[in-house]
């Protein structure tokens, strides 16, 4: 009935949830009234959820988000590669060749998972890293999955911290000892796994190469 709409509606609204008995005396109907039954007595039950609505209306709107300025986001990526390296971070951004291989090696993840998945990619994209560049050992993009070599154990340590940064799986296997530098094992980077069972490409937040370079300016 009317009674016990109204009673819902102010508690929904914070009022006091006073039972009210239709049959009671007007006395004890009194007791206590809420803002919500004196709206009740001054604009009589039928207009009271009407005048309820109305006043809501009136209440300002929050204001919207102003975008964010290329300064904020510029600091806020800075802020999330830095977390990201962790204790790597001073090492990282001061040697030449760890920015080499990261720019790299991003280029070279956004050639393979940039891309929706082909239905017949290659399985892996297996590459070697010399101390100085990576070429492809077997492979081509897209594939699966990146396959590295060469590469020490600080190396792929920050390699991995990488691949968390922009949203990549990374593990790292054994692999055969190779004269070309590093102690044999294999890393290997992936898109997550739902991005691949939707078919939908991988996308990086940012460019970590672009961060690096900023601070190092």
């Amino acid at each position: 009935d009317l009674v016990r709409v109204l009673q819902k509606a102010a508690a929904a609204n914070g009022e006091g949830a006073v039972e009210v008995d239709p049959d009671a005396p007007q006395e004890l109907m009194e007791h206590r009234p809420s803002a919500f039954y004196r709206l009740i007595e001054y604009e009589g039950a039928s207009r009271a959820l009407e005048a309820l609505a109305a006043v809501e209306n009136r209440r300002p709107r929050s204001r919207p988000r102003r975008p964010k300025t290329d300064a904020q986001v510029s600091r806020e990526q800075a802020r999330a590669v830095r977390s990201g390296f962790g204790d790597n971070w001073h090492y990282v951004h001061s040697n030449s060749v760890a920015k080499e291989l990261l720019l790299e090696i991003e280029d070279l993840a956004g050639r393979a998972f940039t891309a929706a998945p082909a239905a017949e990619a290659e399985e892996e994209w297996v590459l070697h890293w010399d101390g100085l560049t990576i070429s492809t050992t077997c492979g081509s993009a897209p594939p699966e999955e990146l396959a590295i070599s060469g590469l020490d154990p600080c190396q792929r340590k920050y390699v991995h911290q990488f691949a968390r940064i922009v949203g990549l799986h990374s593990s790292s296997r054994e692999g055969m000892p190779s004269a070309g530098g590093g102690d044999g094992k294999i890393l290997t980077m992936r898109p997550p796994r739902r991005s691949c069972a939707d078919g939908a490409a991988w996308a990086p937040p940012f460019s970590v190469a672009q961060v690096l370079g900023a601070v190092a300016a």
